[in-house]
């Protein structure tokens, strides 16, 4: 049977070639297929020849049937939009409300809140509002009570937090809602995309009639409800069934009318929403919504058809369907992004070769989203913060906003679709017709019969009629310059300088829609018209994955930039930035095309003369590769998580009450080594002073470079008094005067010896501004931040203990310190400070304390420390790893690739919003975090270094300091 097959298919392969050179005059033929032109127009595809199911005629559906979807598409939007606005008032009051309840008088005292304050606020504000405030409250007007930081910061943290889970539920709903249309059917999956938010507005309903705090919650753990539907969803199935009813060069202009269809529903939504909670109540919208989105559930059911789903393959096989098995679980949530990978197309000529034209088209598309996407929020940012609009100024801006953009799609984006086709065909037929004429005439005697057969509508009884597959490339033109307009229009936003010019850019910027629309018709023509319903789901699930993650990403990106400028006072410049990512992605699209023309794509078919060959290796290199990226970037992911799980579960140690205490500050003995001292050491040892200890013991020596900082520290804990030692470096800075009661509430228990805490870099207020701080000390913020959170998950995780506290302040009782057998294995040779971070890991790991015997005590600690002495060897086996991925299977490198941008920027988003004044200098903190790239590898390279060189090494001596011997300060 093999053998046959292949022979067959090798006979097939050389008629098909021939029908191809007997029949290539009568063919469009577009000479510059490799290069991209503005003048393309139609493409045509040949269709493999092996194609073996029956040929069966496309149902055709009437025209009324696409006005019931775009009306399906309009209901739908309007019932998402109306609670739209509502439901962040709803927060406000609830929040305001359950505030002023456990706050009657409107105050926050000082930082002793009382243990259920936190419940005010939502989940996610529970664990992230400030735990004190300032007892002055900024009343705005001094009319609403609402208007004050605490209501404000809770409220935006809820309201951040509703939006999360709705991007999150929201795009696993995506998946699922591509594989309900491929198991049940378009329509019984758009009637599940649009009831389950009626069940979801249930829920909130109960949530705004309870009100308060759990009101709140009620209304976010509704979100969960969004998997199985919600707006993703819908808009894949209106997509998908928009496309199953249109034919194929008329789907371009059919999404855009379904997209105009959306904003109108949702301008009109989010109008309707304010108009009702004005006129009744603020309960009412939510009703409304109810109601309409049971409407909405009625008319899918009565009024649009049933359209089945396509039957799926079962292989004879048994090898190859255990085989499809496996595979489908990965396709059936990955598929859609694998409509972008670069795929393998035939030539005419027989030359194999690889389109990215997918791959750089969905990347044109995320850039097109991430400059656009962010702008009605922008837009409303803007029009706030430069020309004071309120409420209703915005609410009308976007209004009118949507509104003409819906218009814009729904009735002038057709027919610029229609007549550029018109016209580029036009063109390019001119072109064709030169390009026959100027032909040599060598040629024509040998095709006179076949150029006569096709001018008499004649073929041969041999020759079978090849289906043709239609790429309109002026779809992907408009694409390209839709973003050329959308960044010259939103670059004009920089110029606005009165308060009515808003309005005027709110009515020019819809001109420049319908860049996602024309991307989903390019995109379905690249899958190929005789695409079955599936691949065309998958297709338009991938776009719509693109616009979500560009959705998500511009909200992040643009928040930081708009902040960053307005800071500084040139809010107008974040537009500039919009337009310039706007002109990238035109220049990504540029180098998108269609596979060439005559061209089919490789598949399985193609494939089956090379299975057994494959099935005889014993390992596939690639397959290793991405194995290898996906196992790395999955322990990056599963540790990351796991690492911000415990640092947001770590507790400090309780505070004892002033009777319960076993020490008192006045128990302490603090000491400090210093040679060659610096000259903010008076500062230091004013914040020492300000905790008011027992005494404070100095113990210096004659500059010199190598230190003697262990011999120095036992002269003094010879000399002290108190119970408790505080071992402290001369630069360490206690910025308060409760630090030492928190260090010596752990020493409660009697089984605590040695204490440590927190160690962060102290930034004076006067430096934490813009245009003070330097880059050295954001660098050193990031570095010393990233430090801490890295020791909190560490503690948290090993239960408070490790086997290890910084020399930087360190507290430990007298009778441990004062112990022969301690001091002698403390000023041991063998037993000093190590150099660096690198060799102190080895030296624990392998001779003092053993792996075993360390992870027994502190797994958590144990394991990241064995992980970072391997990484500098893990790093290059990886990046090579990576680099050999990218260059065999580029989309599956960008995944990665996207994942781990992504994941680096969130956490950068943290930095700049808790130090904002540090985001002049953002670069420093992205240079600090690459600094193991240089510092791990000097780390290996020193290994035997044990010198520790003091300042004079690096600093001239410190002038106007004397210490001598032992001075003790009270």
């Amino acid at each position: 049977m093999g053998d046959s097959r292949h022979s067959s298919s090798r006979r097939a392969s050389s008629v098909h070639r021939e029908d191809l050179e007997a029949t290539a005059p009568n063919l469009l033929d577009r000479t510059g297929s490799q290069e991209f032109s503005v003048v393309e127009s139609v493409a045509v595809q040949e269709v493999s020849t092996e194609d073996e199911t029956p040929d069966v005629a496309p149902t055709t559906w009437s025209r009324s049937v696409r006005y019931l979807v775009l009306l399906c598409a309009f209901l739908t939007s309007l019932s998402f939009g109306v609670t739209q606005v509502p439901l962040l008032y709803v927060f406000r009051l609830m929040t305001c409300d359950a505030y002023y309840k456990d706050h009657p008088s409107g105050l926050l005292h000082g930082v002793e809140r009382s243990p259920t304050a936190g419940t005010w606020t939502s989940i996610l504000s529970a664990a992230m509002v400030p735990s004190g405030y300032s007892t002055r409250l900024n009343t705005g007007d001094g009319t609403d009570r609402c208007s004050i930081h605490p209501i404000e910061s809770a409220t935006a943290l809820s309201v951040s937090l509703l939006g999360a889970s709705t991007t999150v539920f929201g795009t696993l709903n995506l998946f699922l809602t591509g594989t309900l249309i491929k198991r049940i059917g378009v329509k019984p999956t758009l009637l599940t995309q649009v009831f389950f938010p009626a069940l979801r507005l249930l829920i909130q309903i109960v949530g705004v009639e309870v009100w308060g705090t759990t009101g709140i919650i009620i209304i976010q753990c509704s979100q969960i409800v969004t998997i199985v539907g919600g707006p993703s969803g819908y808009m894949l199935a209106l997509n998908t069934f928009i496309t199953d009813v249109v034919e194929h060069e008329g789907r371009t202009a059919a999404l855009g009318r379904l997209t105009g269809s959306m904003m109108f529903g949702s301008a009109l939504g989010f109008l309707l929403g304010g108009v009702v909670a004005e006129a009744f109540d603020i309960k009412a919208p939510f009703r409304l919504t109810l109601m309409l989105f049971l409407t909405s559930s009625a008319y899918v059911f009565a009024f649009l058809p049933h359209i089945p789903p396509q039957p799926r393959d079962i292989d004879a096989d048994p090898t190859k369907a255990r085989k499809t098995k496996m595979t489908s679980a990965f396709t059936k949530f990955f598929g859609p992004l694998m409509v972008f990978a670069p795929r393998k197309f035939i030539t005419r000529d027989g030359i194999v070769r690889t389109e990215y034209g997918a791959f750089l088209l969905a990347w044109g598309v995320f850039l097109g989203i991430l400059a656009t996407g962010y702008l009605p929020t922008l837009l409303q940012l803007y029009s706030t913060d430069v020309f004071d609009f309120g409420t209703q100024q915005n609410g009308g801006l976007i209004f009118m906003y949507s509104m003409l953009r819906g218009v814009f799609l729904t009735f002038a984006f057709p027919k610029f679709i229609a007549l550029g086709r018109r016209w580029t065909m036009k063109r390019e037929q001119q072109d064709l017709a030169d390009t026959q004429e100027s032909r040599s005439s060598e040629r024509a005697p040998l095709l006179r019969d076949t150029r006569q057969q096709a001018g008499n509508g004649t073929h041969s009884p041999k020759d079978k009629e090849t289906p043709k597959e239609q790429t309109f490339a002026f779809d992907l033109t408009y694409t390209r310059f839709s973003l050329v307009a959308d960044g010259l229009l939103t670059l004009l936003c920089s110029f606005v300088r009165e308060g009515w010019q808003m309005y005027l850019v709110a009515v020019v910027l819809p001109f420049a829609a319908g860049t996602g629309s024309a991307a989903k018709g390019t995109v379905l023509q690249m899958v190929g018209s005789s695409a079955t319903s599936s691949e065309r789901t998958d297709a338009l699930a991938g776009v719509s994955l693109v616009e979500n993650m560009a959705r998500l990403s511009t909200t992040f990106v643009f928040g930081v930039i708009f902040a960053a400028f307005a800071s500084i006072g040139r809010t107008e410049l974040v537009f500039t930035c919009n337009a310039a990512v706007a002109l990238i992605g035109f220049g990504v699209l540029l180098f998108a095309r269609f596979p060439p023309e005559g061209s089919r794509r490789l598949d399985e078919k193609d494939d089956a003369a090379r299975v057994d060959f494959k099935d005889e290796l014993p390992h596939h290199p690639h397959l290793f590769r991405r194995t290898t990226d996906a196992t790395a970037y999955l322990w990056d992911f599963l540790e990351h998580r796991i690492s911000e799980r415990n640092r947001k579960g770590y507790r400090e140690f309780p505070l004892p009450g002033y009777e319960e205490r076993a020490y008192s500050p006045s128990d302490v003995s603090i000491i400090v080594p210093t040679v060659d001292t610096d000259p903010a050491f008076s500062d230091s040892l004013g914040g020492l002073l300000r905790n008011k200890p027992l005494e404070i013991i100095i113990i210096t020596t004659d500059s010199r470079r190598v230190s003697n900082k262990r011999d120095q520290l036992l002269r003094g804990i010879n000399e002290s008094k108190g119970s408790i030692m505080a071992l402290i470096d001369d630069d360490a800075f206690w910025a308060r005067e409760t630090i030492l009661l928190h260090l010596l509430a752990p020493f409660q228990q009697e089984d605590i010896g040695l204490v440590g805490g927190p160690i962060t870099s102290y930034l004076p207020l006067k430096r934490q501004y813009p245009g003070t701080i330097m880059p050295w000390e954001v660098a050193a913020i990031r570095l010393r931040g990233k430090r801490l959170g890295s020791m909190k998950s560490a503690y948290a995780a090993d239960g408070g203990i490790n086997f290890c506290v910084s020399d930087v302040t360190a507290l430990l009782r007298s009778e441990i310190a004062r112990d022969p057998a301690f001091q002698s294995a403390f000023a041991n040779d063998m037993k000093r400070w190590y150099r660096s971070g690198l060799r102190h890991r080895l030296m624990c790991l392998v001779y003092v304390s053993g792996f075993w015997g360390m992870y027994k005590t502190c797994p958590q600690m144990t394991r990241q420390m064995v992980e970072g002495m391997l990484n500098p060897v893990l790093l290059w086996v990886r990046l090579y790893s990576f680099w050999r991925t990218f260059h065999i299977c580029p989309w599956f490198g960008c995944f990665v690739l996207s994942m781990k941008i992504y994941d680096y920027l969130d956490g950068l988003l943290q930095f700049a919003t808790e130090y904002p004044f540090a985001r002049r200098h953002l670069w420093a903190a992205v240079l600090v975090d690459r600094l193991y790239l240089v510092s791990d590898w000097y780390c290996w390279v020193t290994l035997g270094t044990e010198a520790w060189i003091t300042r004079q090494a690096v600093d001239p001596p410190a002038a106007g300091r004397s210490y001598r011997d032992c001075v003790k300060g009270e």
